[in-house]
């Protein structure tokens, strides 16, 4: 299916174009038509098949379907995500899909003075992007109103809902009006979410595809056994004899991060260590 078959506006048809997209993924051609006619969704889709496509276009397009005029503090679209980083994403391609539409978005997440955030709600917005503490702050500080919320999405639903943040989803969910559509976009399976979605949507069309995320030619996966206490030795001599010029190490503990920072950096690599304990600025 091509997304030139579908009634997009024509400002989302020329982002669309502009993005060179022409062909839907199987999941945006299955979650696109539903989520269009204001369908609850639980899709099942893994990163890098389109689903950031396919819940933010029939929103967009929804929002243009019936444009009103937003004012100070009111909101139209809520889109729940766990990270920082997933935030900025998915506003990223929110601008590229609604470009010619007029929307006004903004994103929330920590890390930033709330004071900044707080002043950019004096015009309203049709669209919020937030990781949910952040949210949560601002919306006791009354800075905006859900009464005018239509469409509350979740991107990585999976995480968010074993993320130890269940009091703050019940005050988000319990802050929004009763009539909305929920969209709830997940990377696995799980029955956290599964019950989740039991008790919040309302006949959820269920979209899963075996869509995979393609894999990169050039990534060799190798699996090294070792005694614990000989890894940091064997690592070095890895490192050595792939003639590494950049590489990213995973560690199980912040600990390790540091220790094996030290190390690589006495041993004359340029080398940093990054986890939560290291503030947003310097990562």
């Amino acid at each position: 299916m091509k997304f030139s078959s579908y009634s997009f506006t024509p400002e989302i048809l020329r982002a669309l174009d502009a993005c060179n997209y022409d062909q839907m993924t199987p999941v945006q051609q299955q979650a696109i038509p539903a989520a269009g006619r204001g369908k609850d969704i639980l899709a099942n889709a893994q990163t890098g098949t389109g689903k950031t496509a396919a819940f933010a276009l029939p929103i967009l397009q929804q929002i243009a379907d019936t444009p009103k005029d937003i004012h100070s503090g009111s909101v139209r679209a809520l889109i729940l995500v766990p990270t920082r980083e997933l935030a900025q994403q998915v506003e990223q391609s929110i601008a590229k899909y609604g470009k010619g539409l007029k929307l006004r978005t903004i994103t929330l997440f920590g890390g930033v003075r709330i004071e900044a955030q707080t002043n950019r709600f004096k015009r309203g917005a049709d669209i919020i992007v937030a990781t949910p503490k952040r949210l949560i702050d601002l919306l006791k500080l009354n800075v905006f109103s859900f009464k005018d919320i239509e469409h509350f999405l979740m991107d990585e639903a999976d995480r968010l809902v074993s993320m130890g943040i269940h009091q703050e989803l019940r005050t988000i969910l319990s802050s929004l009006p009763k009539k909305k559509q929920i969209i709830l976009f997940s990377a696995t399976d799980s029955k956290a979410l599964a019950k989740f979605s039991e008790a919040n949507q309302v006949n959820a069309n269920v979209v899963k595809t075996n869509d995979k995320q393609p894999a990169f030619s050039k990534i060799v996966h190798t699996m090294y056994r070792c005694f614990r206490e000989d890894k940091t030795k064997h690592l070095f001599s890895l490192i050595k004899l792939l003639d590494c010029d950049k590489a990213l190490i995973f560690t199980r503990t912040k600990q390790d991060v540091n220790r094996l920072t030290e190390f690589l950096t006495n041993e004359g690599h340029s080398c940093q260590g990054i986890h939560n304990e290291v503030s947003q600025r310097n990562r």
